[in-house]
C-alpha cells in the first residue's frame, strides 16, 4: 500500500517512472492532498488497485491504511468473483458458438448416457428432431449391431480409460 496526507509534495518528489504518479497526476490538478493506494490482490497476483483521494491533507491514519488494506481482501475476493464470472460467460459463449455451428455431429451426454443436447449438424444428418434425441440414451441413434459396443465405448470413456483422442476414429 501506499498513502500520502500530502499528494502534491510527495507528487514532486517522486520520478516520472514511478507508477503511482501514472495514477494520481491527474488528481493534484483537482486540488486533492490525500490519497491512498492499496492493491486488491488474489494470492500473488494484483487483480485491481482501490484509490481514494481527498481534498483535504492529513486525512489519513496509519489505522484507517490498515482498515482499508483488511476490506480489500473482501474487495479482491469480489472482483475476482466478477472475473471469474465473465470469464465463464466468454468461455460457454465460445463453446456454444462452437457446438451449435460445427459441421460434424456433436452430442452432449450425461455420465448415465442420456442426450442432453445436439447440434443441427447431427439433427440434419441424422433425420432426427431434437425432440426425437434429448433425453433418450445415446445408443438410439445405433443399430442394434452397434449398441453394445457404443455402451462399452461409453463406458471405457466416463471411467477414463478411453481417451478423448481416440473417439474419431472408433468405428460404430
Amino acid at each position: 500500500s501506499f498513502w500520502s496526507n500530502n499528494i502534491v509534495q510527495t507528487l514532486q518528489q517522486l520520478t516520472e517512472k514511478n507508477n503511482f504518479i501514472n495514477s494520481c497526476s491527474s488528481y493534484k490538478d483537482d486540488d486533492y492532498k490525500s490519497a491512498a493506494l492499496i492493491p486488491l490482490r488474489s494470492g500473488d497476483e494484483t487483480i485491481g488497485l482501490l484509490l481514494l483521494c481527498y481534498k483535504k491533507a492529513d486525512i489519513f491514519t496509519l489505522q484507517d491504511i490498515t482498515f482499508l488494506e483488511s476490506i480489500s481482501n473482501s474487495i479482491s475476493i469480489t472482483l475476482k468473483r466478477i472475473i471469474t464470472e465473465e470469464y465463464l460467460r466468454e468461455s460457454e459463449e465460445r463453446f456454444r458458438n462452437f457446438f451449435e455451428k460445427s459441421p460434424n455431429y456433436c452430442f452432449m451426454i450425461s455420465s448415465s448416457g442420456f442426450i442432453i443436447d445436439v447440434n443441427k449438424a447431427t439433427l440434419n444428418n441424422l433425420g432426427y428432431s431434437e425432440t426425437d434425441l434429448v433425453g433418450k440414451k445415446f445408443n438410439i441413434i445405433y443399430s442394434k449391431k452397434f449398441k453394445k459396443r457404443v455402451k462399452e465405448f461409453i463406458h471405457e470413456f466416463i471411467s477414463g480409460n478411453k481417451k478423448l483422442t481416440n473417439i474419431e476414429n472408433e468405428e460404430m
